[in-house]
């Protein structure tokens, strides 16, 4: 009937405002803060990707660890439920809202502006702040009533611990001295944890993480807590309620605290010194150790409102992605990536922080790999865990990751003049020399690998892909060990010193003569994505590939052309540039982390949209494209030019939300990029690099 075919319409065009092939809209998935000394938490958004129709989890905070045990966290769940003029927003899961630092610097915030996808009648935030120095976080909501009528609510405020790694129990209780809710949780492999607010609430308990005895149950049935003020159990809750009404136009705050240490008396002091100041006076304390911290470094002379935003907030994630006192920094914050370090993008990450004027932060990263534990043949591991610095399997064998260490190495002493740093961790460097000098594949490469793309299987079929000769690996394997040669000649080691250059010009040569296509058919000339195996009779992978630009910005070739070939092939929405072409991550691969999150194959990465920008400044033949691709970079990132994942949709613009953060190849090569463009940087090329007086 004509109605029904209204109707099918309709619901046709509901389905396509959720977005492409009915996903939800795009939101900021994941973020971690940490005090910078030895406490860390995470957030998470309540879904992954955007095709979770169902939330997953709750909004709100998942992790929270402290550096006597980073491998095991004290919650599961940090989050909340309201009722309002007696409607009941009870499951967390359905929260949802844009995530972002704002420009109180410190600020992670969350707007909170929808319910089961429905816009909520009232205008909430929720904020995070983890002082730095200090043994806590701070919660922070505030609630505004636009409406033509008074605000009635009741706000739960409420943790889960986390489950338990052993057979003994979790003990929670209240503490009335205090008016401190507290939670032995030696059980989960944590400490001594307690949460408190600075106004009295208007009920609290304690209980089981589920069930009608949980705060959440508790909540949805009553919409009070029952009081109960001790509870031991595999899994424990601990929560209040407060009533307030929110009045016509009016923003009503209210202020929550948790602290998790070793023994309880060191919680009590914590307390303690929390209730010496305002919640205004800790939010101001941290925004000033936040911009302390940004002024101690550098920044560009001549950014537009969005790139100077972008740059600080990009800032602002690295520094939170190293574990305190342990060195590591994460690839990614989203939980899909699995709070791993890859060992290659954390090498360029202390570059970029180095380059940036933060020395503290690249010492460590890099000291931490001087202790990180290498494959049988010399190598590093593709990755280890983020809190303990262990291996965590992944693609193997990757060896750019070699070349990046030794890079990163000679950077930072360039930057410092400090050779005690060099001869303290040179164990490490010779051994990874040694990588290089003793494992010398066919033609003189770097031994194959799967670097950069990690392909060791088919996104199509799922078959293996035996390792390959790639461009990428070899540029680096070239850089790192002319890096190795300069710090020999700096230890005095002149025959080290030219057997590494050597070596290095070996793979340098064999890029050229092996891997360069001439130019032909109206095809500029470029360079292989790879060269195969053995097995595969030495073939080229002639696919161009945005990678490949490091053999210009690591000095190998200053062949313009190779830059213009993948400008050609590979430019999306303007200024953006994809990986190679008929690249189907995100879009059909096998192996898609959050299904398919992109329109069309070959979507452009952020990472190789700056590497373009790099070659560009190498060769000096960038005019307007580096700005703009800067610009690029801004227009794609998430609402509050917050840094996002590893790619962007080429068809709707829109970013992925898998790997969101990527903190070194969206954030990193960001502030890298705009620094160089301004001669603030060094370029990716060790031999263009002066040793600071």
């Amino acid at each position: 009937s004509q109605s029904m075919g209204k109707r099918q319409t309709l619901w046709i065009l509901l389905f396509l405002c959720l977005g492409i092939r009915g996903q939800i809209p795009r939101r900021y998935p994941s973020f971690s803060l940490s005090n910078w000394v030895d406490l860390a938490i995470n957030w998470n958004g309540p879904r992954d990707n955007p095709n979770q129709i169902q939330p997953i989890r709750s909004n709100g905070l998942t992790n929270l660890r402290i550096d006597q045990n980073w491998s095991s966290s004290a919650i599961s769940q940090d989050s909340f439920a309201i009722q309002c003029n007696g409607i009941l927003y009870a499951n967390p899961f359905h929260w949802d809202g844009d995530a972002m630092l704002t420009s109180t610097r410190g600020e992670f915030q969350t707007h909170i502006s929808t319910y089961s996808e429905v816009g909520t009648p009232f205008h909430l935030y929720r904020s995070y702040y983890v002082p730095p120095g200090e043994g806590f976080y701070l919660i922070q909501y505030n609630f505004t009533n636009p409406t033509s009528s008074p605000m009635r609510f009741r706000l739960l405020d409420y943790i889960v611990t986390d489950h338990p790694s052993s057979s003994n129990n979790v003990s929670a209780s209240y503490d009335s001295t205090d008016d401190l809710l507290l939670a032995d949780l030696t059980a989960t492999g944590q400490y001594a944890f307690a949460m408190g607010q600075f106004a009295t609430p208007s009920a609290y308990a304690v209980g089981p993480d589920a069930g009608s005895e949980s705060m959440l149950e508790q909540f949805q049935s009553t919409q009070v807590l029952d009081g109960t003020n001790l509870y031991q159990g595999g899994q424990a809750s601990l929560g209040t309620v407060t009533n307030f009404t929110v009045n016509v136009g009016d923003t009503v705050s209210y202020y929550f605290f948790r602290t998790l240490r070793k023994d309880f008396d060191s919680v009590k002091e914590v307390v303690r010194r929390i209730r010496s100041k305002s919640p205004q006076e800790w939010i101001d304390f941290t925004s000033e150790k936040y911009s302390t911290w940004l002024a101690s470094g550098k920044s560009p002379n001549h950014p537009t409102n969005d790139e100077r935003i972008l740059y600080e907030n990009s800032l602002i994630s690295m520094k939170n992605s190293q574990t305190p006192g342990l060195g590591t920094m994460v690839a990614s914050f989203h939980p899909a990536y699995g709070y791993k370090v890859w060992s290659r993008d954390g090498s360029f990450a202390a570059m970029i922080m180095d380059q940036a004027g933060f020395q503290v932060e690249a010492e460590m990263y890099l000291r931490w790999m001087s202790r990180a534990q290498l494959r049988d043949d010399g190598g590093f591991h593709t990755c280890y865990d983020w809190y303990s610095g262990e291996v965590r399997g992944f693609v193997e064998p990757q060896n750019d990751n070699a070349g990046a260490f030794l890079m990163a190495v000679y950077m930072h002493y360039t930057l410092t003049n400090d050779v005690n740093f060099l001869k303290e961790i040179y164990p490490r460097i010779r051994e990874i020399e040694n990588f290089f000098l003793n494992k010398v594949g066919h033609f003189g490469f770097v031994p194959a690998d799967y670097s950069i793309w990690e392909e060791s299987s088919s996104g199509q079929t799922g078959e293996p892909i035996a390792p390959s000769y790639f461009t990428f690996t070899q540029s680096l394997g070239y850089a790192g060990t002319w890096a190795a040669s300069a710090i020999e000649r700096v230890l005095g080691n002149s025959t080290r010193a030219l057997q590494l250059e050597a070596r290095a010009n070996e793979i340098s040569n064999s890029v050229l003569k092996n891997l360069w296509i001439p130019p032909s058919d109206g095809n500029y000339g470029y360079f292989a994505r790879s060269m195969l195996g053995e097995e595969s009779n030495f073939e080229l992978d002639r696919r161009v590939d945005s990678s490949t630009s490091a053999a210009i910005f690591t000095g190998i070739s200053s062949e313009f052309q190779a830059v213009q070939q993948i400008i050609k092939n590979l430019t999306q929405l303007e200024y953006g540039i994809g990986r190679y072409w008929g690249d189907i991550f995100f879009y059909s691969s096998k192996w898609n982390p959050g299904g398919k999150e992109v329109g069309a194959p070959t979507p452009p990465w952020g990472v190789v949209t700056m590497f373009t920008a790099w070659a560009e400044m190498s060769l000096k033949t960038h005019g307007d494209f580096v700005e703009n691709r800067l610009r690029w970079m801004c227009k794609h990132a998430a609402p509050g030019l917050m840094p996002v994942g590893e790619a962007i949709d080429g068809v709707t613009g829109n970013f992925v939300e898998s790997s969101s953060p990527d903190l070194y190849e969206y954030a990193g090569v960001f502030i890298w990029t705009i620094l160089m463009s301004e001669g603030q940087a060094d370029l990716p090329n060790p031999k263009m690099w002066k040793v600071r007086s």
